[in-house]
């Protein structure tokens, strides 16, 4: 509980293979190991983790930024139930996602499913090969020619 509330709303939706994506990185494995074993601050995962400050921090960063963790001033909580969320889901292909980069390749795929969710864009990737597939994807959604006030562009 934080502030009386619930730790599950506080994640946003996370597919098994952002999860796993994740948890890939040694940094953010360990942090959030430490986390299930009941490190409950910064220092106490700098101590159990034996990473460096900056990079416990830095780990802490992504990991709340993709819903799994809580940084409420000095605590730090586990959000458990995105977890059990990811363990609940069935994977489809995104709904909404058509063109040329949406066609077969696994790879192209990984970056649709990272960075798409029900259709919509969540974040633009910083890495270029990344960037272009997902505004090709966008560009044709678009029509050459047309304009497009901002309400219909974000719908």
């Amino acid at each position: 509980m934080v502030n009386g509330e619930n730790l599950s709303a506080y994640h946003r939706y996370v597919d098994a293979q952002q999860l796993v994506g994740l948890l890939a990185e040694p940094v953010r494995r360990r942090v959030v190991s430490a986390l299930v074993l009941g490190a409950q601050s910064i220092s106490d995962l700098v101590e159990r983790t034996g990473d460096p400050g900056p990079a416990v921090i830095k780990a802490l960063d992504r990991l709340s930024r993709d819903g799994l963790v809580l940084v409420d001033g000095a605590a730090v909580h586990l959000v458990e139930s995105a977890f059990t969320d990811v363990a609940r889901q069935k994977q489809a292909p995104t709904p909404g996602i058509e063109g040329p980069a949406a066609a077969g390749d696994p790879e192209t795929a990984a970056v649709l499913r990272a960075f798409f969710k029900e259709g919509r864009l969540t974040s633009i990737p910083t890495v270029r090969k990344k960037r272009l597939v997902v505004l090709d994807v966008l560009a044709n959604r678009f029509e050459p020619g047309q304009l497009y006030s901002e309400a219909r562009v974000n719908l």
